[in-house]
């Protein structure tokens, strides 16, 4: 991931409820108010020419990860797991 690059947790719909219920704070309620916040953000790095890379988390995985690295899954905990699974991708993308 280059400095440029940005990765952002995006749960699927139909996967946002357990989502909000294995995080700890600064979590919109509904996926309608998520996706009313987060898109108009996406839609704005776009425009800015950030590549950005929308991740749905695998909760068990985040959760285990988050507490392990940070000891909770706050904001920053589930900013840094999207980072590093799209880095884990790239160098899976990347590997010969």
């Amino acid at each position: 991931m280059d400095e440029e690059d940005q990765a952002i947790l995006w749960p699927s719909e139909d996967k946002y409820p357990a989502f909000v219920a294995v995080c700890e704070g600064g979590v919109l309620q509904t996926y309608a108010e998520f996706e009313a916040v987060a898109r108009p953000m996406l839609d704005e790095m776009v425009a800015r020419g950030l590549k950005v890379a929308t991740v749905d988390p695998d909760l068990d995985q985040m959760v285990s990860w988050c507490r392990a690295n940070f000891g909770n899954v706050k904001s920053s905990a589930r900013a840094a797991y999207a980072a590093m699974v799209v880095l884990e991708q790239d160098a899976k993308s990347t590997r010969h």
